[in-house]
């Protein structure tokens, strides 16, 4: 039998309902979502998905690495073909430079709490553009959301939700039954959706124990943008210093 969002929110109680009605105000658990997303909350039988699902999530990617990025965004009618150099580590956070056949493009970065900054401004790149645009798709596609909550949707896939606690984002990652593989995600900001992304491809590269999400088809809106890993080198993570 369905249930409203309110009997979902108030099934779960505590600190996650507080987070699923965030993201119900957003979309994650209206009918207005790619496909019709209506989340019920997950079970003590989803434990093990859920786990598994948070895991897939949260380390989607390496800590420390090295990537190049092929990127096609198209707004507008027009098709913008660019590299993306994309470093992430503990201490630096995520910095992503794009280059096209004209030169550098932008340069953005994402803190370890979520702010982003744009670190260059070009003639070929508007900053509001870098800023809201960009940066925040680098933030909720390649960074470790925040803290999840679980819920399980109509067609037996795993879902789970975030609250970002910069800026009031919520988010909607969308993975296998079985918590393995992440397929979507939809980013809400108050009532207007974000974007909506696929992972369309997932690869395997030398130094690192499983495929990462290599393939992603992002739909914005006022644009839409294919990014594709053609390549990712990555390194140990810093040992912890000795208290």
């Amino acid at each position: 039998m369905s249930r409203s969002p309110g009997q979902i929110i108030a099934a779960i109680g505590g600190p996650a309902a507080v987070a699923l009605a965030l993201v119900c105000a957003g979309g994650c658990i209206s009918t207005s979502g790619p496909a019709a997303w209506r989340m019920a909350p997950a079970s003590e039988r989803d434990a093990a998905a859920y786990a598994a699902a948070r895991q897939t999530v949260r380390e989607a990617f390496p800590a420390v690495y090295q990537a190049t990025q092929r990127a096609i965004i198209t707004a507008g009618g027009r098709q913008f073909a660019c590299d993306g150099i994309l470093t992430a580590s503990p201490a630096e956070g995520w910095h992503l430079a794009l280059v096209s056949a004209l030169g550098l493009v932008t340069e953005v970065r994402v803190g370890n709490d979520g702010a982003a900054e744009v670190l260059k401004v070009t003639p070929l790149f508007r900053q509001d553009w870098a800023r809201d645009y960009v940066a925040q798709e680098l933030r909720w596609l390649f960074t470790p959301p925040p803290e999840l909550f679980a819920g399980r949707l109509g067609d037996g896939r795993l879902a789970l939700a975030a609250v970002s606690g910069a800026g009031g984002a919520r988010a909607c990652y969308v993975c296998s039954a079985d918590g393995s593989r992440w397929e979507e995600l939809e980013v809400w900001d108050a009532q207007r959706r974000l974007f909506h992304a696929k992972v369309t491809g997932y690869r395997s590269f030398p130094g690192w124990p499983r495929a990462i999400p290599s393939e992603f088809e992002l739909d914005a809106g006022a644009h839409q943008l294919q990014v594709r890993t053609v390549a990712m080198t990555a390194a140990a993570s810093p040992a912890k210093e000795a208290p």
